[in-house]
């Protein structure tokens, strides 16, 4: 894995975004294309694995 320059552009645009957008902030920290999908779906309350599966048919 490479090092990511921590004063690169990119990387002070995202410091930037973070600050000024929560959403943003909280997004970077769960990560993922899945997690904000599973989340959703368990707002509607606990569910089994397999009921989380039937609710989300194309999560690999």
């Amino acid at each position: 894995m490479t090092l990511i320059k921590k004063t690169s552009t990119i990387q002070e645009n995202k410091s930037n975004a973070f600050a000024a957008c929560p959403v943003t902030f909280v997004m970077e920290r769960i990560g993922g294309y899945w997690k904000p999908v599973i989340l959703f779906s368990l707002l509607m309350g606990t569910k089994r694995y397999s009921e989380l599966k039937k609710s989300i048919p194309t999560i690999t």
